[in-house]
């Protein structure tokens, strides 16, 4: 049992997990409410449900996806690739995922509850990217 807590610690832990809850659980409260509002035209059982799949969405992959911005930034040596990259490749990968996400749990909207987080994902990613790039080109030269 220890180890298992151990690895799940690791796994949550913001600093050095694959998975940051914090930004996660900010990303899914946002992310729910709006698709809440782009379903609830279909009633208020739609719109819960796309607002729920859209919490637990942004959760699981949001949380995910920030420890791989945060991943690229530090880990690209050049500062501009890596910034593009930070921003790019978890928008895109949100995007794709996100939509199929939707269909395939029958959203009443899945492209309308998918699309709008295009513009979004890119500038909070490319604000986190240049964030964690810096922080990692100042602790190199000090």
């Amino acid at each position: 049992m220890t180890s298992l807590s151990k690895i799940l610690n690791k796994t949550i832990d913001t600093e050095t997990g694959w998975f940051n809850w914090k930004l996660g659980t900010m990303g899914g409260t946002f992310a729910g409410t709006v698709n809440y509002f782009v379903n609830d035209s279909h009633g208020i059982a739609e719109g819960l449900r796309g607002g729920g799949n859209q919490f637990l969405f942004n959760f699981l992959l949001g949380g995910a996806n920030s420890k791989l911005c945060e991943y690229l930034a530090k880990e690209v040596d050049n500062k501009y690739l890596a910034i593009a990259a930070s921003s790019l490749i978890p928008t895109a990968t949100s995007f794709v995922v996100n939509y199929l996400w939707h269909k395939s749990l029958q959203t009443a909207e899945p492209l309308d509850s998918s699309i709008w987080q295009i513009p979004l994902n890119a500038i909070s990613t490319g604000i986190l990217g240049y964030r964690w790039n810096t922080q990692k080109r100042n602790k190199q030269n000090p």
